[in-house]
């Protein structure tokens, strides 16, 4: 088994690799590096989560066969967002507004975000704002990103910074930091995903502190819908079969095999919500992680792939770095959207 890091040709000679990124779809079937496994997809579609292994066919190609996925939400500290006379975060932007604000007069810092996931927290605003099949295309390329919804997501991502409910200082941590100044009460909420379950919900180092914990989805933008629920996810550790292998119909079935195990044991590891239908066995998770997976499958009406998942890297960078621009204040929306459309189109 290789890892595949953008060069086909690092793993030519395994049988079977994995990979993370679905930017990478388009190269494999057009291509046709890639092993089609859809003969075996048939054979145990009814053993995971079809919703979940949509995204790896690609032009009539099954790719590969995700285990896990890592799914974005706003944690929140309910001790502190109960201060602002709100028993959990709001699902209505407006309300939501009207909690970070008296959070903020009370000296509460409400939000804390590390710098490398602002763009995610950007995503989970810009899905409310333009819905999982146009954002899927903008990031894929197919569509421009001249688009109103993409100006509007700007505007309400601007005014959260402007209202200063994003902690500035929090922007210049690392992804790390800023879960642990969360579970030591520095921010109400704070942007992060199932990854950090593990270490939000140990008791041993953080005694009680679960008891306080929720999540929330980001809040619903439209009047119209305004509950409705958007998510932001990405798979994690694809197994797939290189067309090069002579063993492509065995390796087919151990890579779905490592893929149904994977996800097993990854679930109740805490490290990512799982592909694969499961028995528990006696096993259990922390209740905020089964509550989770069961509002992204079950209960979400939208579901968006991340910008990491997507974009190439040139143009994901391009992205964060129009994304950190507008938080420190260099660009308006119009010239977010212009900057993206000229550079990325």
């Amino acid at each position: 088994i290789e890892y595949y890091e953008d060069d086909p040709y690092n793993v030519d000679e395994s049988d079977i690799f994995f990979f993370y990124r679905l930017a990478n779809l388009p190269q494999f079937s057009d291509t046709g590096y890639v092993y089609n496994m859809q003969n075996h997809y048939r054979e145990i579609k009814y053993d995971l989560d079809e919703r979940l292994i949509t995204p790896l066919i690609d032009s009539g190609y099954v790719c590969g066969f995700p285990s896990l996925y890592n799914v974005y939400v706003l944690f929140v500290n309910n001790k502190l967002v109960n201060k602002a006379s709100c028993d959990t975060l709001p699902k209505r932007y407006e309300d939501f507004l009207r909690c970070m604000r008296s959070l903020k007069t009370q000296g509460i810092a409400p939000i804390g975000c590390s710098e490398s996931d602002v763009r995610i927290l950007f995503d989970m605003i810009l899905g409310m704002c333009i819905g999982s099949e146009t954002m899927t295309s903008i990031f894929k390329g197919q569509r421009t990103w001249d688009n109103d919804g993409v100006v509007r997501a700007a505007d309400i991502f601007l005014n959260m910074v402007s209202d200063g409910l994003i902690h500035q200082s929090s922007v210049n941590l690392s992804h790390d930091e800023v879960l642990q100044n969360f579970i030591n009460g520095e921010y109400a909420v704070f942007v992060g995903s199932t990854k950090d379950i593990c270490e939000l919900t140990d008791e041993t180092k953080h005694p009680g502190f679960s008891d306080s914990l929720y999540y929330s989805f980001f809040p619903g933008v439209d009047p119209e819908a305004e509950y409705r629920t958007g998510v932001v996810a990405e798979p994690m550790f694809i197994l797939s079969v290189p067309e090069s292998s002579d063993k492509k119909e065995l390796a087919s079935e151990y890579a779905s095999e490592l893929s149904h195990m994977i996800s097993d044991l990854g679930y109740f590891g805490k490290l990512g919500i799982p592909v694969w239908y499961f028995e528990e066995n006696g096993r259990t998770v922390p209740e905020i992680q089964d509550l989770i997976r069961k509002d992204f499958i079950f209960e979400a009406h939208d579901f968006s792939m991340s910008c990491f998942a997507l974009m190439d890297w040139e143009e994901l960078d391009t992205y964060s770095s129009c994304v950190d621009q507008l938080l420190r204040g260099s660009l308006t929306s119009d010239e977010f959207v212009e900057k993206l459309y000229t550079d990325i189109g």
